[in-house]
């Protein structure tokens, strides 16, 4: 394997979802812009383009980018109910943190930036 194919080694292919899970999605910093790009932050994109994975594999890509087989999808306002049903926990996107490839930490660490221990999160519920 030559040097400039061998990055690829150890490249991660993310699970992105249940849905559409035969397709690529690419997240991607937003230095450049490729046909399908979607800009999710100033800072953010995503893309589903074959162009984005010739251009990375012929080191032309972004320099941050993740690769994702499949999305999650949700009807329309079902996010919005989750999300007021605090079933989520949202913050800001942070760059840095999308594109780390500590993949160990990086839940604990989202959770920390809205001041949450994900230790004392617990799935039961219970009155005092």
């Amino acid at each position: 394997c030559d040097s400039q194919n061998s990055r690829f080694t150890n490249q991660r292919i993310l699970s992105g979802g249940p849905v559409e899970r035969d397709k690529g999605f690419i997240v991607h910093d937003a230095t450049e812009h490729w046909d399908s790009s979607i800009s999710i932050t100033p800072e953010i994109s995503i893309c589903t383009s074959k162009t984005i994975l010739q251009d990375i594999a012929g080191g032309r890509g972004p320099k941050n980018y993740l690769i994702a087989l499949g999305c999650a999808g949700w009807e329309p306002g079902q996010l919005e109910q989750e999300i007021s049903e605090n079933a989520w926990l949202t913050a800001p996107a942070q760059h840095d943190l999308i594109f780390s490839d500590d993949y160990g930490s990086k839940s604990k660490e989202a959770a920390a930036i809205l001041g949450v221990d994900l230790k004392c999160l617990s799935t039961a519920i219970g009155h005092s």
